[in-house]
């Protein structure tokens, strides 16, 4: 165990730590992961996060279309409109977007007419494309080849889209991107927000470290990465072995150019859960501004019947609900 504690680079006499694995000790002894699931979120989510807060005022004038991109086959083509119509309905008055979704042969007219249903009567638009063999020979492991379409991005987009916002299909949105559209990325490739439990973990020996972010949601500078060609560099990457993939590989090849963004832009449970170095800023924010929540490891009420054991799967359960496409008893 405690070899495991040194490699994982996890701070024994830190307080959220200690509790972590009290908790972790204590739930061995409850019989199902849902009932561990929700002893979890009793010890560590109690006020984390609320939906109650006012929503921000109508701008005068709307920002500029912002190019946003999904990448999902046919297992995923509801979920995917979870993300559409959160994101649509979240940001009506203040931005609209370019949905860019990356698909296979699996996803067929029909999907793609119900997905565009969801952007009718709205500004924003959708369009799907075809993902190409660039990474066929990538190592998935125990995950999708799904996962890799996404650092397809700058060969498949037009050139004139020079930034891209990516989200995953687990994810929900509580807010819009308008901010993201204004923020200046410099001469970062990338930007994403802090993954909370990888970073302090080891690869070839070395810690991932501070700046390793989740690429659950991301914004990529197309057109440095374009200029500077680091798709081949994806590319070359991805036929390693890589705990996580596509995660991995953005984090290798941008290190030293990678903007962290406020956690707010992709809540999850393990901040609050796991990692001692989260701010009270962080908190608040992720408290009262979330704009993406992203719903990782037990958090998916779809594999429960529509069970739920945490704030975040209420969120999901009530824009899965408007999609008219999930059926829990």
């Amino acid at each position: 165990m405690f070899k495991k504690l040194k490699d994982y680079g996890y701070v024994l006499t830190s307080p959220r730590y200690m509790k972590k694995y009290l908790v972790r000790f204590l739930g061995n002894f409850i019989p199902t992961k849902y009932l561990r699931a929700k002893f979890n979120i009793l010890c560590f989510w109690p006020g984390q996060i609320s939906f109650d807060h006012t929503r921000l005022p109508i701008m005068p004038t709307k920002c500029e279309r912002i190019d946003v991109a999904l990448s999902f086959n046919k297992e995923y083509v509801k979920f995917a409109a979870v993300v559409i119509l959160s994101l649509i309905e979240s940001s009506r008055g203040r931005c609209d977007y370019d949905i860019w979704c990356i698909v296979d042969s699996t996803v067929d007219e029909e999907d793609k007419k119900l997905l565009a249903g969801f952007v009718d009567g709205t500004d924003s638009r959708i369009k799907f494309i075809l993902n190409n063999d660039d990474f066929a020979h990538a190592r998935s492991g125990k995950w999708s080849p799904v996962v890799w379409w996404r650092l397809q991005l700058p060969v498949l987009l037009p050139a004139s889209v020079k930034r891209v916002v990516y989200a995953d299909c687990d994810t929900v949105f509580i807010g819009d991107l308008a901010e993201i559209a204004r923020m200046d990325f410099g001469d970062n490739l990338i930007a994403g927000c802090r993954d909370s439990i990888w970073r302090k973990s080891y690869f070839d020996g070395k810690p991932r470290g501070d700046t390793y972010i989740n690429a659950g949601f991301t914004a990529m500078n197309l057109d440095a990465i374009r200029r500077e060609k680091i798709m081949d560099r994806w590319i070359a990457e991805s036929k390693r072995p890589h705990s996580f993939n596509d995660q991995d590989v953005i984090n290798y090849t941008c290190a030293g150019r990678v903007m962290l963004l406020p956690r707010r832009f992709n809540t999850d449970p393990n901040p609050f859960m796991f990692d001692p170095d989260i701010s009270e800023q962080d908190r608040l924010e992720m408290k009262y501004n979330t704009v993406m929540l992203h719903l990782t490891n037990v958090h998916r009420p779809w594999k429960r019947g529509g069970r739920i054991v945490s704030p975040f799967e209420k969120a999901w359960l009530y824009w899965a609900g408007k999609t008219g496409l999930f059926k829990f008893t």
